[in-house]
């Protein structure tokens, strides 16, 4: 695929509303999502299953039991903690070394093998192996000039191509697995394609690139070869609308989560962008949300303000005539 260091120039036009940019899918119609509150993990503090301001969450699958990796900020570590919510490890300290941080923001995982820590105030993208040794990161200086400048999210395609919100630059950077940079996505705008403060990226199970434009207040989606299809949201309180939107995740049911940081909520949309539900309270209200993960039918937030992970569990349920 010969696409490397290609920009995708997109039109300015602005989207009003809170709705969807066009018509959802007809299959989305006739179902409804609840979310129910299921655990509670971590507070504040230094030690081990305990967070400071975390950034971002991303969970591996394991049998059934989720293996879940939390990017502890404010602690400038990653930990790794079990279904229940016990710790198990940690990788990172604070500096600009190899597997040293300073501010490890968010995180993407590929199963079983390697994670991806946006580290943030080092510019660079950092790839683990899952016991925590040093991969590589990015973007590689010998492969590439592009500069990241504070990128705050990280998503993998079915290609183990990489998506990086590059927040300071106002884009996405989409890199190869050597490190080589393959596409530049957005640029500072308004209109389609064009962003302000990116801060979120996930990819479907369709290659489809959803981004949280964060200072635009909506979520913009785009196909495998990053052409533009729609974008939901707007400045607001009310149900579909964002304010900041910090982070986006998308589940292998079309399910798409976000983080909604100055609303201190989190808003499941389908795949076209119809609000389906809101994550309420647990244990007190939910302050500045700043990540969310899916993983089947559990919806993990990083509630930042309060220094914790939440876990609803997602009920999907078909009216009749619903496909």
């Amino acid at each position: 695929m010969d696409v490397r260091k290609a920009l995708f120039a997109l039109a300015a036009v602005l989207v009003a509303g809170c709705g969807p940019g066009v018509r959802p899918e007809s299959r989305w119609e006739g179902m409804t999502v609840s979310l129910e509150p299921d655990a509670v993990m971590g507070s504040i503090g230094s030690g081990h299953g305990q967070f400071f301001e975390p950034g971002g969450v991303a969970v591996d699958p394991k049998d059934g039991k989720d293996l879940i990796y939390v990017a502890d900020s404010g602690n400038q570590r990653v930990q790794y903690l079990n279904h229940a919510g016990d710790f198990l490890k940690q990788i990172g300290r604070f500096g600009v070394g190899r597997a040293d941080f300073n501010k490890p923001y968010s995180l993407a995982v590929e199963g079983g093998h390697y994670i991806f820590v946006v580290d943030r105030d080092n510019h660079r993208i950092q790839q683990f192996d899952v016991r925590g040794v040093f991969v590589r990161a990015y973007p590689d200086a010998g492969r590439s000039d592009v500069k990241l400048r504070f990128p705050e999210g990280v998503a993998l395609n079915g290609f183990g191509e990489l998506f990086v919100a590059d927040t300071w630059n106002d884009r996405v950077v989409r890199f190869d697995r050597a490190g080589s940079v393959l596409g530049i996505l957005g640029g500072f705008g308004q209109g389609r394609g064009f962003m302000n403060r990116p801060s979120g990226v996930a990819i479907d199970s369709e290659d489809n690139l959803y981004v949280a434009d964060t200072r635009n207040d909506r979520i913009q989606k785009f196909n495998f070869r990053g052409d533009y299809l729609l974008s939901f949201g707007s400045k607001g309180s009310a149900t579909g609308c964002f304010d900041e939107p910090m982070a986006v995740a998308a589940g292998g049911d079309g399910l798409v989560a976000v983080a909604d940081f100055n609303n201190g909520r989190v808003q499941v949309f389908s795949s076209g962008g119809r609000f389906l539900a809101e994550a309420g309270e647990l244990d007190g209200p939910i302050r500045g949300p700043r990540g969310v993960a899916i993983s089947g039918d559990r919806l993990y937030v990083v509630d930042s303000g309060n220094s914790r992970i939440l876990r609803f569990r997602i009920t999907v349920k078909r009216e009749s005539g619903g496909p």
